[in-house]
């Protein structure tokens, strides 16, 4: 049996897929009946390639949210759980995906150079790759090889010192 909580989330993510997939279906049927139907002889290959692709992203992206956001239910058919929260973790890469293709996508109704956009998405995972996984492994990986050979003796003496003045603050506590 599901609480209050899990039951607003499968609400609140039921109305979150529902409006990503009218985004989804509207970006590309604009798309389709702009460059493809209305400006068709201004579409060559290369907007059909990009047509793939971005089919290809929306597809991935939206079928990891709902697969995040699937309910869980009991064998009697009861909700125990509402789904994983979308606002959280990778969730919001795939939410960046989406609405960045989906901007390519109206875009491109106008201009060609619009694909240009999707440098973004290299480029931004580049970025959360350095800032979330490389960067604190490297700067972790620096001070534990040179920390304590690092500090000068002047330095080494005032941190033994608080820490001196710390432990016997504890020990008065207790």
């Amino acid at each position: 049996m599901a609480g209050e909580g899990a039951k607003r989330r499968l609400e609140t993510n039921q109305r979150r897929l529902a409006t990503l997939r009218a985004a989804l279906l509207g970006c590309t049927l604009l798309y389709a009946a702009v460059r493809l139907g209305a400006r068709r002889g201004t579409a060559g290959g290369w907007h059909w390639f990009g047509l793939v692709v971005t089919l290809a992203a929306h597809a991935f992206s939206y079928l990891a949210l709902s697969a995040a956001a699937a309910p869980t239910y009991s064998a009697t058919g009861s909700l125990l759980d509402g789904g994983g929260d979308l606002d959280k973790g990778a969730a919001s890469v795939y939410h960046d995906v989406i609405y960045i293709t989906c901007a390519v996508q109206a875009l491109a109704c106008l201009t060609g150079w619009a694909w240009w956009l999707y440098a973004l998405l290299p480029a931004y995972g580049s970025y959360l790759l350095y800032t979330k996984v490389i960067g604190p492994a490297w700067s972790k990986s620096k001070s534990n090889s040179g920390g304590e050979d690092a500090l000068d003796d002047k330095t080494r003496a005032r941190l033994e010192r608080a820490d001196r003045r710390a432990e016997r603050r504890r020990v008065k506590r207790f």
